[in-house]
């Protein structure tokens, strides 16, 4: 299943580099603009992995409360 989602994006990117307008492409495949348009973005011939998932949740936010800190405030919130 994954291989074949993964195919689908490095079709679809050809076909737009190729000349093929988005809209065209999009109807044929069933996907919006958007989808096209994030892959296409993300193309890179220098990367093998382009067409991969990336995560969409930032783990080592510089702003984030450490998680020490998360449960001790959940414990002292227990005990009010």
């Amino acid at each position: 299943m994954k291989d074949a989602i993964k195919q689908e994006r490095i079709r679809a990117v050809r076909r737009f580099l190729d000349g093929e307008k988005a809209e065209a492409i999009c109807t044929s495949i069933g996907r919006s603009s958007s989808w096209l348009y994030k892959w296409v973005s993300r193309y890179d011939t220098t990367d093998a992995f382009w067409c991969e998932n990336r995560p969409t949740v930032l783990f080592n936010a510089a702003n984030r409360t450490p998680f020490e800190i998360e449960e001790i405030v959940k414990m002292v919130r227990l005990n009010l």
